[in-house]
């Protein structure tokens, strides 16, 4: 499928394969806070295996946060 995006979004791809989907999207975690990205917006992987992680980090990457 192919999405048009705003020139200040950016889409980042994760590989298919669980483990090394798990590395990039963590890795592109860091990197969206590192940047100062206000909002990022996720597809959740399927809630089995390694994907119960990455759900658990993504909704841990949500929460509200002290300033």
């Amino acid at each position: 499928m192919s999405l048009t995006l705003r020139t200040d979004v950016q889409r980042f791809d994760v590989p298919g394969e669980p483990a090394q989907a798990a590395r990039v999207l963590y890795a592109r975690l860091r990197e969206a806070d590192e940047q100062g990205h206000d909002v990022l917006v996720a597809c959740l992987p399927a809630a089995s295996g390694l994907g119960i992680a990455v759900r658990d980090r993504l909704s841990r990457a949500a929460a509200p946060r002290d300033s």
